[in-house]
């Protein structure tokens, strides 16, 4: 082989080499966007929007878009409340990072509750494994918004003045959805010929809502004394709210095991004990930009979404028309 003809050859095989180096070398991974309350909307919105897409192809009787959609809402869901959390952590930085901390954690919660409605009002409309899989869905769907109270109220105890003030209006606010999500439960815990393995999975689901409702409502009593005059108007609103909207569901919540029945009377009682409370504190303060209530799904709950827009209005306009993202189910 001449001179000329060994060089040509060296210089394919270091080539080919160099190509194989630069294929099999790991990609660099682009670097992580920080936390912040607009990632958490943007999940929330995508989430909402396959939700949404759930309900529309089930009804349709399109089982594979429905369970493609069903993971990407749950998927979304789930990496809202991890940046949420994320925006927590770091809440005690600045009043800026607070209030992005009270929206991410407000907002997360609030997507998981709609999901858990949504996905308990589809259960006795269809069959098999897309049946199956809406149930899977609730579980982890109370469990997340569970976790994301639980955080928002470790918050609370770290938080101080306005911004404490904040972070109890918000965990209040979203308590105003939980009697709808229980309600949800318990009619889908009732509808007859459901699998046992799905009712054994309806009842816990309902069982944890419900525990978890009468926990909030106490939690959120406790705290209603220590708050500034304009801050307990809003609150006491929010437990009203809360109060007319279980009076109205308590047929049906009655219907329900033993162990949710024994929890929803403790339930009743502590919002039968607080009425005259709220009462003297709505006649007496006005709500600081108070929301006008609306109508949920059915009928059966405020308006999630423009209660959270009035409450959360203060923290700066983080998010823009933060009613229009949660509300308008």
């Amino acid at each position: 082989m001449s001179h000329s003809l060994r060089c040509t050859a060296v210089s394919l095989m270091a080539a080919v080499l160099i190509c194989a180096a630069v294929a099999a070398a790991p990609a660099v991974a682009a670097p992580t966007p920080p936390p912040s309350a607009a990632g958490v909307a943007d999940h929330v919105r995508s989430a909402t929007k396959a939700s949404k897409r759930v309900t529309k192809y089930v009804r349709r009787g399109n089982d594979r878009a429905a369970l493609r959609f069903l993971k990407q809402a749950r998927r979304e869901a789930v990496s809202g409340a991890r940046e949420a959390r994320s925006l927590a952590a770091r809440a005690g930085t600045s009043p800026t990072a607070a209030g992005q901390a009270i929206f991410g954690l407000t907002a997360a919660a609030a997507t998981y509750g709609a999901a858990t409605k949504d996905f308990s009002s589809l259960v006795g409309t269809t069959s098999g494994p897309m049946q199956a899989a809406l149930a899977g869905a609730i579980p982890g769907s109370v469990a997340g918004r569970t976790q994301l109270l639980a955080a928002l109220s470790a918050l609370i105890t770290q938080l101080d003045g306005v911004a404490r003030d904040q972070a109890v209006q918000a965990l209040a606010a979203v308590q105003t959805g939980s009697p709808g999500q229980v309600a949800g439960l318990a009619q889908a815990t009732t509808l007859a010929g459901l699998p046992a393995s799905i009712q054994q999975i309806l009842d816990a689901a309902l069982a944890v809502a419900t525990a978890a409702l009468d926990d909030g409502l106490a939690q959120v009593t406790a705290l209603l004394p220590t708050l500034p005059a304009g801050a307990q108007a809003q609150v006491a609103q929010a437990l009203g709210l809360v109060s007319t909207t279980l009076a109205g569901i308590a047929p049906l919540l009655t219907q329900t095991t033993t162990l949710v029945s024994s929890t929803l009377n403790q339930v009743f009682a502590l919002i039968s004990g607080l009425l005259p409370q709220v009462t003297a504190i709505t006649a007496t303060t006005p709500a600081t930009g108070a929301p006008a209530a609306g109508s949920g799904p059915g009928g059966l709950i405020p308006d999630i979404g423009g209660l959270l827009g009035g409450l959360l209005g203060s923290l700066g306009g983080l998010i823009p028309n933060l009613g229009g993202l949660l509300g308008g189910r």
